[in-house]
C-alpha cells in the first residue's frame, strides 16, 4: 500500500518549513560539498555518498504524492565572469547531480497514477541578474520534469514543477514593472506550498509536464 505524500529533499529550515505544512514524511539527501571547506578540490567522495543514497532511498516505501526540493545551503548572487570553476561545480554542476539522483527515485518510488511535484528555486527573467549558475540548475530541472512527465504517463503518473523567487530577493530593487501582486515574493508556508498542493490534488488529474511560478506574477 502506498503511503500520503512524501518529500525528498537537502536538510534545511526551508525543508523543514514544507514538511510541516505538507504533512509529509521526509527523506533528506547528503549535504552537498563545500567549496569553501576544499571538498571538491580534494575529491569527488560525494559522489559515491549519493549514490549510496539511491541504493537505501529506492529500497524505500511507494508514495501516493511526492515533493522533490534541492536547497542549496547559500542563496548569494554572483557575476558570471567571477565564478571560478570550483565555484561554478559546487553552484551548478554538483545542484543537478542531486536533482538527477532525487528526481531518478522519485519516479520509481511514485505509485501508478501518483503526482510527483518538482519544487525548484529560480527567478524571474527580470530578476535573474548574477543568478546564472542557479538559472542553469532550475532550468535543468524543469526539463527533466517534463522528460519524467512524458515518460512516466503510460502508468498514469503526473509531474508537474513549482518555481519560487522566495530566497533570491533580499533587499534587491526590482526592475519596473513591479510584480502585479503585492504579496511578491511569497512565504513558502503560504503561496509557495498552495500552489504544491494546487499540482498534488486529485483534480489537477489534467496537467503534467506544467510550471506554475509561484512568484506573485512577476513572470
Amino acid at each position: 500500500m502506498s503511503k500520503p505524500v512524501l518529500l525528498l529533499g537537502t536538510a534545511s529550515p526551508e525543508i523543514e518549513v514544507l514538511v510541516e505544512a505538507l504533512g509529509a514524511d521526509l527523506i533528506s539527501l547528503p549535504p552537498m560539498p563545500s567549496t569553501e571547506a576544499g571538498e571538491l578540490s580534494k575529491s569527488w567522495s560525494w559522489a559515491k555518498e549519493l549514490e549510496q543514497w539511491r541504493e537505501r532511498t529506492l529500497r524505500g516505501a511507494r508514495y501516493q504524492k511526492i515533493v522533490v526540493a534541492i536547497w542549496q545551503q547559500e542563496q548569494v548572487g554572483q557575476v558570471l565572469v567571477e565564478t571560478e570553476l570550483p565555484q561554478w561545480t559546487q553552484r551548478c554542476e554538483v545542484p543537478i547531480a542531486w536533482w538527477a539522483v532525487a528526481l531518478g527515485c522519485a519516479q520509481s518510488l511514485c505509485s501508478e497514477n501518483g503526482a510527483v511535484v518538482v519544487l525548484i528555486e529560480m527567478p524571474s527573467a527580470l530578476d535573474s541578474e548574477n543568478w546564472t549558475a542557479e538559472v542553469a540548475v532550475a532550468e535543468a530541472a524543469v526539463a527533466l520534469t517534463r522528460s519524467l512527465a512524458r515518460a512516466e504517463g503510460a502508468r498514469g503518473i503526473r509531474f508537474n514543477a513549482v518555481t519560487t523567487p522566495v530566497r533570491m530577493t533580499g533587499n534587491q530593487i526590482l526592475v519596473a514593472p513591479p510584480p502585479p501582486l503585492d504579496t511578491f515574493p511569497g512565504r513558502l508556508d503560504r503561496e509557495v506550498v498552495g500552489a504544491v498542493r494546487l499540482l498534488l490534488q486529485d483534480d489537477a488529474c489534467g496537467l503534467t509536464g506544467t510550471v506554475l511560478h509561484a512568484d506573485g506574477g512577476r513572470t
